[in-house]
């Protein structure tokens, strides 16, 4: 338990904060090419995508394809 601890302690703040943030911004950027390739709009779901990261990529997979999307195929 206390090499946990020690190992904890001495992370650094910044460059752990800075590999979140990339990570965060990533997952939202995937987001948006998923919900992209399933008709929808690109700028849109890269706003979103940034902001709310994981949840929605889970939406953006969740979503089915547009009705125009379906139409072409």
């Amino acid at each position: 338990m206390l090499e946990t601890t020690t190992m904890i302690a001495n992370l650094t703040p910044l460059p752990t904060a800075l590999a979140l943030a990339a990570l965060h911004l990533a997952i939202g950027t995937v987001a948006a090419w998923i919900a992209r390739r399933k008709g929808r709009n690109f700028r849109r779901w890269l706003g979103i995508g940034w902001i709310c990261g994981t949840p929605s990529l889970l939406a953006a997979l969740w979503l089915s394809s547009s009705p125009a999307q379906s139409k072409v195929d």
